[in-house]
């Protein structure tokens, strides 16, 4: 049985955590690429769509909307034919996405551990078997694959915009990015579940 001296620390732990979740994510807003493209035919391009472009002619329809068209003759061409620091904004919002990745992995490993406890407590006494603590405590570690992926994901789009050579890195990335949600949702549904079927017996012991 944990401490009070325990207990606290690991509340200010979490608080820390959620704390730098709430700052990456709010970073994660503020760097989103603009669009330099204005009117309502223009297409409004995330950096989502970015993730899952797959290849070069998808990825460069959507930098080449992010990039304003005074400057794009003002550098080198790079990837898609456009300035190579005309990809400062976006490479800047990945780096900060490396952050947010470690940020949502940690909080959500917070929060599945959590309910992974709510879960065994709540089951019958049978059925709290080695088997289910397994299955239990394997469901935390989803988060974390899934800010893994998201740094592989991260890295293959850097590399990209780095070499403007697409060599399947496109692809790479858009299959982390696919396996990252899945995980993420995945991760979301459990808690969620494990939430309301903790929470049932209780609403019926009451009626």
């Amino acid at each position: 049985m944990n401490s009070p001296v325990q207990s606290s620390l690991h509340t200010g732990k979490s608080i820390l955590i959620g704390l730098f979740f709430i700052a990456m994510l709010i970073a994660q807003i503020l760097l989103a690429p603009k669009s330099a493209c204005v009117g309502p035919q223009c297409p409004c391009y995330s950096i989502v769509h970015f993730e899952f472009a797959s290849n070069a002619v998808r990825a460069c329809e959507i930098l080449s909307q992010w990039v304003p068209p005074a400057s794009r003759s003002n550098a080198s061409a790079g990837a898609c034919g456009l300035p190579d620091t005309s990809f400062d904004p976006v490479k800047q919002m990945l780096w900060w996405d490396f952050g947010f990745a470690m940020s949502y992995a940690l909080l959500g490993f917070v929060l599945m551990r959590w309910s992974q406890q709510v879960a065994l407590r709540s089951l019958p006494g049978k059925a709290r078997t080695p088997t289910s603590a397994n299955i239990a405590r394997c469901w935390c570690w989803l988060p974390v694959v899934a800010g893994a992926c998201d740094f592989v994901e991260n890295g293959a789009l850097l590399r990209y915009l780095d070499t403007g050579i697409d060599n399947g890195t496109l692809s790479v990335a858009a299959a982390f990015a696919g396996v990252k949600f899945a995980l993420l949702v995945a991760a979301l549904l459990i808690f969620l579940l494990t939430i309301a079927g903790a929470r049932s017996p209780r609403l019926e012991s009451t009626q």
